[in-house]
């Protein structure tokens, strides 16, 4: 029953208009404002450098190279070029002026935009013919970004941006939604009726059964009441002596919990006397108290939402797992239908001896339509800590502790490994970055929260994970793990494909099912000016079979690489929503919108 009501909550939230968050808002602004100074994307640029590993000499040269970008080649080995006459960027003698990369610094070619005009300190020669003036680079000690389209861009989103953030002020800080906003929450409210629907006939169900045995239960309470107030404990072996044996009352109790044993299938008393033994130790300290409990959230999540499978042991390794205190306790998961298979790891040991407290190992399989089926794989680290916001605050904030257990502990292993922290804290994120109601209390690594250049991509964030919080522990672990299941298990980059869908196959974030069927999309939409956009032929429109949950696949036009997106309506989308536009995600990869 509290998730039907915990469902209806979310389906009355629903308006024809919503409420902005003024200091999302804001922050928005400053980042769009940022973008339109130059030392924004000479710091990106000199990021770039960085990351492809291009050698510059620590030696200036004498000379310096002024050119302007325009489209890359057709060979695309270079780029064409103007140079500055002292007014205006013009040809080089009239002629076509290439900047030629096919020998040296070819990896400039990812790293340089057209558009972007530069600075080269560097040795430099160039050659005349007929059509073109090629120039080559040699010796490059720096390279100094001038001015780029991205900066105008900027500058035009501010202007646009503040005039909107005037007029929600006026206005209370109501905006009214859109029609294609409208249209997007129609489609939600239709999976949210479909899984109330679920809920309350399974509490219909389980109404009619209490009814049925509450007289039992009944006098079974006031047994236990009778034999705890003689001083009787819980055992799973009944006594047999004959004093126990010819007593009616005992012979009723034993029937019926062998009865009980058929009902549950719990065939093996085995397991009630290990369990007895844990409750024998009494309590552990809290943090490994809530360390073990996490466990077991995850196989429960696992199991329950995403419909995996545990090995049949796996109640016992757990048990040993606490008796013994053993290490590299592993316990494998299947989902035969989503090609997903997990070997969940508790404390494992990585190759740099670091002990983490999870790690998932998921081997995937591509569903490709030929048939053929590549296989994959995908780590991902978690780690928990019982810390209150006082523990946080004393190691420096969450996000330093993030990073120290991504690049301190290595726990990336050299950034090939997510790395997210799961916390009870529910006061921990002071200053939310994304509009959807778990930015909260989650951080997913959507964007930086402190950086608005070295942006995360999912790679590392917090998981707020409380037993008491009981409406939202399960959907925050639910959500990361879907990530990880829908979207981190395979590169995000779509420019190479021929449309935005996964390789892997589909899975439903809100049921779990693997029965996803294709959509015929709407060719073109109305955006927030009212004007008609088309859309672009690569998105991928998807909806669950079963709690028709819609699931859209999508990319970035902002990026070169096009980096792929998944939409899954505003409450379990894990891309950042804006504040003006909630049905509208940010690129984990750059931090733009606007792609759908």
């Amino acid at each position: 029953m509290d998730t039907a009501n915990k469902l209806k909550g979310q389906l009355d939230s629903f308006d024809t208009s919503v409420k902005v968050n003024r200091d999302l808002v804001v922050k928005d602004l400053e980042r769009v404002r940022e973008r339109a100074k130059l030392e924004y994307w000479q710091k990106k640029l000199n990021l770039k450098i960085q990351d492809n590993d291009i050698q510059l000499t620590t030696t200036r040269c004498s000379l310096d190279l002024y050119l302007h970008l325009e489209n890359k080649t057709q060979q695309k080995d270079g780029f064409f070029v103007l140079i500055w006459n002292g007014e205006s960027w013009v040809k080089p003698d009239n002629k076509s002026g290439i900047l030629s990369l096919r020998y040296r610094y070819q990896v400039l070619l990812e790293v340089l935009e057209p558009g972007d005009t530069l600075k080269f300190n560097c040795d430099y020669n160039y050659r005349t013919s007929e059509r073109a003036v090629l120039f080559n680079l040699d010796n490059v000690h720096s390279i100094e970004l001038i001015d780029c389209q991205s900066i105008q861009k900027a500058k035009e989103a501010f202007e646009k941006e503040k005039l909107i953030g005037k007029s929600l002020a006026k206005n209370g800080w109501v905006k009214p939604l859109s029609h294609q906003e409208i249209e997007e929450q129609n489609r939600e409210k239709a999976s949210l009726l479909n899984r109330i629907n679920y809920y309350s006939q399974n509490q219909e169900i389980s109404e009619y059964i209490y009814k049925r045995i509450e007289p039992k239960y009944r006098e079974l309470r006031k047994l236990i009441q009778h034999m705890k107030g003689h001083g009787i404990m819980p055992s799973s072996h009944f006594p047999n002596s004959m004093t126990f044996v010819q007593n009616i009352n005992y012979q009723a109790v034993h029937n019926g919990y062998k009865v009980l044993r058929d009902i549950t299938k719990l065939t093996d008393d085995e397991l009630l006397l290990n369990l007895e033994q844990i409750d024998d130790m009494g309590l552990v300290n809290m943090p490994l108290l809530y360390e073990r409990w996490t466990l077991i959230q995850l196989i429960l999540v696992l199991k329950g939402s995403f419909r995996f499978v545990p090995q049949k042991d796996w109640k016992y390794k757990l048990i040993e797992a606490v008796k013994s205190n053993k290490t590299d306790i592993n316990i494998n998961l299947i989902n035969d239908e989503a090609k997903r298979y997990i070997s969940l790891w508790y404390e494992k040991s990585l190759s740099n001896n670091k002990r983490p407290d999870f790690i998932l190992d998921l081997t995937w399989f591509s569903h490709n339509i030929d048939g053929s089926n590549e296989r994959h794989f995908k780590r991902f680290v978690l780690d928990a800590k019982f810390y209150d916001k006082l523990t946080f605050d004393r190691a420096g904030g969450m996000l330093s502790k993030i990073n120290e257990l991504f690049d301190g502990k290595n726990y990336s292993e050299n950034n090939s490994n997510p790395v997210f922290l799961i916390h009870p804290c529910n006061n921990l994120i002071e200053h939310p970055i994304t509009a959807q109601s778990w930015g909260k209390h989650s951080f997913l690594g959507e964007l930086n929260i402190n950086d608005d250049v070295n942006l995360f991509s999912h790679d590392r964030g917090a998981v707020f994970l409380n037993p008491i919080e009981r409406s939202l522990y399960s959907d925050e672990l639910q959500r990361l793990l879907g990530m990880f299941l829908q979207y981190k298990l395979e590169d995000a980059k779509t420019s190479d494909l021929d449309n935005d869908s996964s390789q892997a196959v589909p899975i439903c974030i809100r049921c779990g099912s693997s029965d996803i069927k294709n959509l015929k999309k709407t060719t073109r939409y109305r955006n927030r000016h009212g004007d008609w956009v088309e859309r672009t032929p690569k998105s991928v429109w998807m909806q669950c079979c079963e709690c028709e949950q819609l699931q859209i696949y999508n990319h970035c036009a902002s990026d070169k690489s096009s980096t792929r997106l998944i939409k899954n309506g505003l409450y379990w989308s894990y891309h950042s929503a804006r504040a003006l536009e909630p049905f509208n995600m940010k690129c984990p990869s750059c931090g733009e919108w606007g792609a759908w």
